[in-house]
Parts: structure tokens; sequence; C-alpha cells
């Protein structure tokens, strides 16, 4: 249950990265535009890493139930 639980938690930072949002942004400038792209980036890269990190713990857990089960 808990690996199942780590995975969705993963799927879900990873379609936080891929769904498209709709920002204003003044288009005369270029500052305005480099500091909500830079800040869309680092949201972007934020959920990567909760994405990878839940689904690796996920497998990990996943691997050591296994062995557990496998001992038993």
């Amino acid at each position: 249950m808990v690996p199942l639980l780590l995975w969705l938690i993963s799927l879900y930072a990873c379609l936080q990265v891929m769904v498209t949002q709709e920002h204003s942004i003044f288009l005369h400038s270029p500052d305005d535009i480099r500091h909500k792209s830079e800040r869309i980036l680092t949201a972007k890269q934020k959920h990567l890493k909760w994405a990878f990190a839940t689904l690796a713990a996920g497998l990990i857990l996943v691997l050591a139930l296994l062995v557990f089960r496998a001992s038993l």
C-alpha cells in the first residue's frame, strides 16, 4: 500500500511538470520574462526532484518488502 502511495505522489509531481499553465507576462520587459521563467523552471525542477525521490523510495520499499517476504 505504501509503495503505491509513493508512486501516486511521484506521478502527481510529474504531471505538475508536464501540465501547462497560463502565466501573464509583460512582453516588453525582458527582466519580467527572465524572472518569471526562472521561477517557473525552479518550481518544475523541484517537482522533478520530488518525483524522483518518491519513485525511488517506492521502488526501494518494494524491493525490501520482496526480500522480507522471500525470507519468511
